[in-house]
């Protein structure tokens, strides 16, 4: 395994359900309510608190939350997909501050979810731009 780079730029995608944030206090668990309404500014203050506790500094974050989104399952009986709804999820890009970022593992660690849901930007100038456009 090749060595890890500490991230300026990363993204996040996970299901708004509390057993999902692993850490997080009975308060900071009820902005995932309301984030699941569509009600971000406390939830977005909380990851960005929690990742200032590991001197992983914040420049710009944005987010989105999903709860509209299908997939295709194949229906036997009918012999046709229906479309099924998708868990209600959040998308969140952030940049870092320059020097401030942090190794994958350690951003999901300090947001309390596991790994598999921070993803590293693409290379590329427009990596960032490309985040916050699949946010729109």
């Amino acid at each position: 395994m090749g060595k890890e780079h500490e991230l300026s730029v990363c993204s996040i995608t996970q299901a708004l359900e509390e057993k999902y944030f692993i850490g997080w206090s009975a308060d900071e668990l009820k902005t995932i309510a309301l984030a699941r309404q569509g009600i971000l500014e406390g939830f977005m203050k909380i990851v960005s608190d929690k990742l200032a506790a590991k001197d992983i500094h914040v420049q710009e974050m944005h987010a989105i939350v999903h709860n509209q989104d299908t997939h295709k399952t194949w229906n036997e009986s009918s012999k046709q997909d229906d479309l099924t709804p998708k868990v209600i999820h959040v998308h969140i890009a952030i940049k870092f501050q320059p020097d401030k970022g942090g190794l994958l593992r350690d951003i999901a660690c300090a947001v309390g979810i596991e790994p598999q849901y921070v993803e590293k930007a693409n290379r590329g100038k427009y990596a960032y731009d490309n985040m916050l456009s699949y946010l729109v």
